[in-house]
């Protein structure tokens, strides 16, 4: 009896999350200059991670929440005991930012990041005084090449 080998190629589903962490204003209400003043954030990061177990990487960071609140060195930490509460980074106690920035060596993913400058001769002149050409040309830059035929 000859064997049959086949050659099947397994479909791999890549699950794609971006988030940015800043705004691509460059002006506020009635058009007034937001650049150089208080509050104002001179970058705009955007960030695109790639997981290929989703539903395992949903689970490590449902049970790393739970670890945090059963923490005794956080009980007397105010935001984490609050209904509603869900890691984010801005909003996150310093320990819990720590602690979750080591959680994450442990995960399986791969990040990229494209940091914008916020320089106005170039906001102008490039992006046309776009905020969402700004925002998109970044974007553009940070997807390009990431995704290949047959992945």
């Amino acid at each position: 009896m000859k064997k049959i080998r086949k050659r099947i190629r397994k479909r791999i589903i890549v699950n794609y999350y971006i988030d940015e962490s800043g705004t691509p204003e460059f002006y506020g209400r009635k058009n007034k200059l937001l650049v150089g003043k208080d509050g104002y954030s001179p970058i705009l990061i955007i960030g695109l991670v790639s997981i290929l177990n989703r539903k395992k990487a949903y689970q490590q960071i449902e049970d790393f929440k739970k670890s945090i609140l059963l923490d005794n060195n956080l009980k007397d930490v105010y935001t984490l005991h609050q209904p509603g509460w869900f890691l984010h980074a801005k909003d996150d106690h310093p320990k819990v930012r720590e602690l979750f920035f080591d959680f994450l060596t442990t995960l399986n993913f791969q990040g990229y990041f494209i940091v914008g400058r916020k320089k106005l001769d170039v906001f102008e002149k490039r992006h046309l005084k776009s905020e969402k050409n700004f925002y998109f040309d970044l974007i553009q830059n940070l997807l390009k090449g990431r995704f290949k035929k047959g992945i």
